[in-house]
């Protein structure tokens, strides 16, 4: 976005701007906004072409990028100003990303461990005293109990695992 606002401040068109983004942007960008560019090269409107790039690649992020650029192919005002608060806007959401998913390791890496640990253990009392781990599987009781257990860890697994899911 930094390159189209730079492009349209140079005094581009939104045509040509498209055009120079295309050219020098690294892949996957450039491969994205070829047949924007090939569209309006073709006479389609601009709105067309993004609403195309949209429906192929649907994102907020580029919702938020079409919305702007069709707004001021209908209003005008000052384009470059307005990508530049975009692609600040995003790379602010993109460092808030990055945050929570550091803040949240902690809680995740623990839903692993928390989970394994019954494992571990089950693995280790077979190996140090078979008859002893046998006996939980003698009585339908203890097999109930067994698979009730199986079930509380599973749960308490998906429920960390739902708790340090967050929505940026």
């Amino acid at each position: 976005m930094t390159m189209l606002a730079n492009g349209v401040r140079a005094g581009l068109t939104l045509k040509q701007a498209v055009a120079q983004l295309v050219r020098d942007a690294p892949e996957p960008t450039a491969g994205e906004l070829r047949p924007v560019e090939r569209a309006l090269a073709l006479g389609v409107t601009l709105d067309a072409a993004l609403d195309e790039l949209l429906r192929r690649r649907p994102s907020d992020d580029l919702g938020l990028l079409v919305s702007a650029m069709s707004l001021h192919a209908q209003i005008g005002g000052n384009l470059a100003r307005t990508l530049d608060s975009i692609a600040e806007a995003l790379r602010e959401r993109s460092r808030i990303q990055r945050d929570v998913l550091v803040l949240t390791s902690q809680q995740r890496y623990s839903a692993y461990v928390l989970a394994g640990l019954p494992i571990v253990v089950a693995i280790a009392l077979y190996l140090v005293s078979p008859d002893y781990f046998a006996a939980m599987f003698a009585y339908a009781f203890t097999r109930i109990a067994v698979v009730l257990a199986a079930i509380m860890v599973v749960a308490g697994f998906v429920l960390m695992r739902a708790m340090a899911a967050v929505d940026v």
